[in-house]
Order: C-alpha cells, then sequence, then structure tokens
C-alpha cells in the first residue's frame, strides 16, 4: 500500500529551517565557510606577519654576475698562464708541437674533474679521488705558472702569474660546494656546521659535540644543541640520584644513552625529567629485587653447605656419608640414651635434642638412629609383656 506524502508540509519546513538558519548567520551564531575562506585573514597587532621571501631576480642577479665573473676570471687566467706554461714546457724539453698542448691538457683536466665530480655528487655517486686529482692539477697550474718568475727572482711576477688560476679554482670550488650543499638539504642529509664563536670559547665541549652530530647523523645544529641541554639535564639529574654516573643502573644508562645520540629528542625537559624517573624508579625495584633473591639464594646455600660438611670445612662425600650411616652404634652411646628414656618416662618422648644432650653431641643420622633404636627395643619390650600377662 503506497504510503501518503504531504509534499506542501515538506517545503514549509525546509524554508523554516532555511529562515533559520538565515537568522542565526546574520546574528553571528553561524559562520559561512565558503565566504570566510574567500576573506581575507584580519590582521591584529599580535598575529605575527609571514616571512617575506626574498625577490627572485635579486638572487638570479647575484647568480649570474658570479657565472659570468667566474668565467671571464678562468678566460683571462687560461689566456695569461697558456704562453708561461708552453716557454716552462720548451725549456724542460718538451718538442714545441706538444708544448702548445700541455697548458690546455691542464685546465682541461681540472674543469673535466671539478664538473665530474659536482655531477656524480649530485647523483650521490661520489668518486673521492676525483676532487684530490682536480686540486693537485690546480697546483701544478699555479706551480707552472709562477716558475717562470722565480728564475728572474720576481715575487711581484710569482704573484701575477698565481693568483688568476687560483681565483678560477676558488670560484668553481664554491660553487660545486653550494650545489653540493643545496642538494643536501632537498634531500635531508646536509649536516650543519658549529658556528667558530662556540669553537673559540669552548673547544673541548664543542669538539664532543660536533662529534655527536658526526657519529649519530644528527644534521640540524638546533637539535644538536637541544640534546645537548637535555643530556646535560639527564647527567645531573643522575649524579643528584646515584651520586655517580656509573653508579646508575643499566637501564639509566641506556636512556642516558638514547637522549645523547637523538632517539628520544620529541622531548621537552620536564618530559624528559619524568621520563628518566619513572625509568629509575624502575630499575631500583628491579635491583632490590634481585638483591632479595640474591639473599635468599645465599641463605640457602650457607644451610645447604653447613649440612652437607664434616670436620673442618671439608665437604662430606657420598661415601663418607654411608659409613656414617652403616657405623655401628655404641653400647654405652645406646646405655645413656635408654637412661634418658626411663628418666622421661617412654621411648616414645625421646627427641634428637634429647639424645644429643645425652650422648653429648653427634651428627644427626646417627643421633637418630640411637634414637630409632631405643624406641624400637622399647616398642618390643612392650609386646612381649603384653603377650605373657
Amino acid at each position: 500500500m503506497p504510503l501518503a506524502v504531504d509534499v506542501g508540509r515538506i517545503d514549509q519546513t525546509l524554508s523554516d529551517y532555511e529562515s533559520d538558519i538565515k537568522r542565526m548567520t546574520d546574528a553571528g551564531l553561524l559562520v559561512d565557510s565558503s565566504r570566510a575562506a574567500d576573506q581575507p585573514v584580519e590582521q591584529t597587532p599580535d598575529t605575527p606577519e609571514p616571512p617575506t621571501r626574498p625577490r627572485s631576480w635579486h638572487l638570479w642577479l647575484l647568480l649570474t654576475t658570479s657565472v659570468l665573473g667566474a668565467v671571464v676570471v678562468g678566460v683571462i687566467g687560461f689566456a695569461g698562464s697558456y704562453s708561461a706554461v708552453q716557454r716552462l714546457a720548451i725549456d724542460h724539453g718538451i718538442s714545441p708541437a706538444v708544448a702548445h698542448w700541455v697548458p690546455i691538457g691542464v685546465d682541461a683536466g681540472i674543469a673535466a674533474f671539478l664538473c665530474l665530480d659536482l655531477a656524480l655528487a649530485m647523483m650521490r655517486l661520489p668518486v673521492p679521488a676525483l676532487r684530490p686529482a682536480a686540486h693537485l692539477l690546480t697546483a701544478a697550474t699555479v706551480w707552472f705558472n709562477a716558475a717562470g718568475a722565480w728564475g728572474r727572482s720576481d715575487w711581484t711576477g710569482t704573484g701575477l702569474h698565481a693568483v688568476l688560476p687560483a681565483l678560477f679554482v676558488i670560484g668553481v670550488e664554491s660553487g660545486r660546494n653550494a650545489v653540493a650543499q643545496l642538494a643536501g638539504i632537498e634531500d635531508g642529509t646536509r649536516m650543519d656546521g658549529v658556528r667558530l664563536s662556540r669553537w673559540l670559547l669552548a673547544p673541548l665541549p664543542t669538539f664532543l659535540l660536533w662529534r655527536r652530530m658526526r657519529l649519530w647523523e644528527i644534521t640540524s645544529y638546533t637539535d644538536a644543541l637541544k640534546l645537548e641541554r637535555l643530556r646535560r639535564a639527564c647527567a645531573r639529574y643522575i649524579r643528584q640520584r646515584y651520586g655517580k654516573v656509573r653508579k646508575a643502573p643499566v637501564e639509566v644508562c641506556s636512556y642516558r644513552d638514547d637522549v645523547a645520540d637523538g632517539t628520544v629528542r620529541n622531548l621537552d625537559r620536564d618530559q624528559m625529567l619524568a621520563a628518566l624517573a619513572a625509568v629509575c624508579d624502575e630499575a631500583d625495584a628491579n635491583a632490590r629485587a634481585m638483591a632479595r633473591n640474591s639473599r635468599r639464594s645465599s641463605r640457602k646455600r650457607r644451610v645447604y653447605i653447613a649440612t652437607t660438611l664434616v670436620g673442618k670445612g671439608k665437604q662430606a662425600t657420598s661415601r663418607e656419608k654411608g659409613d656414617a650411616d652403616e657405623r655401628p652404634l655404641r653400647l654405652a652411646d645406646l646405655a645413656k640414651v635408654r637412661r634418658a628414656a626411663r628418666v622421661l618416662g617412654g621411648a616414645d618422648k625421646l627427641s634428637v635434642r634429647i639424645v644429643k644432650d645425652a650422648v653429648g653431641g653427634g651428627q644427626n643420622r646417627y643421633l637418630i638412629r640411637l634414637r630409632n633404636a631405643v624406641q624400637e627395643e622399647d616398642k618390643k619390650a612392650k609386646a612381649a609383656a603384653q603377650s605373657a600377662d
């Protein structure tokens, strides 16, 4: 059976609902998210302004100027050193047909090795021998250019011949380091350096900080300083609680190492100290439990040793124990135990302690055998008396 639907009533309900929403929006109780998203964010005195990025054309202008300057320096250096290196090669016995290729080969080798090293570094395929080879060729170029003026003792000429190749290599090496650092930043593997002022003010702590950064791959200098503060706070807490760091339990030392190597780095100082206090409490509880178990086991061992030693500190062997069990009972000891039983009014009242006092000491097994023998004799005597009656 089809249901009757009142369409007019539904339309009236929807219109009332829309009017209520509009009234609440005008009153400020509701916010239209679609319009609020298009409106600009209102700036208040307490709202920090977003950081302004440098204009891109400034950066490109500086980079273009630097690259053009490096190219000009390289071209001038090559042109200036070409004739000097060629004459030096001819003076040292190289044929003129080959001498004019020597400066070209040296300078081309420098550029090729540096560019190849830079390209491989960007591809994460470094070859350690390329940079030393380029530096060796650079030193050779400076040497060849300056060697022509050494013979005349012209130090100014030596500087003029050496400065241009050195400037070219410095520019290429700077560009190589810049590109390598930018690639490291993008990949997240670039490691920050430590400030020179810190090296000067605190050499040894700074070296230890730098060493931890290299050992545990802490790339951020800010994170390294935060971890250093956490590590020092952790060490102070351990010294305050245990006196010395080396006296702390293994769990506490492991947590301190985790703080030092950056495993625990998402905690502030208070959270770290609270976690360290919990670790110390747990370690102390484990130490107390181990001490109780050790005392209990030590007590059991002392009881075992006391019951298995015979004579002056010698441990009884199984043969000696067997001989002690098979040793015949002395008649004098039996008489003393019988006398003690008569005084007590029956052999069933005998104990090992009473037997020991009666015979004047002895091993427990021997005393037990004496007591059992007397009690057996007493039972037989009672049984014989009852049968006679």
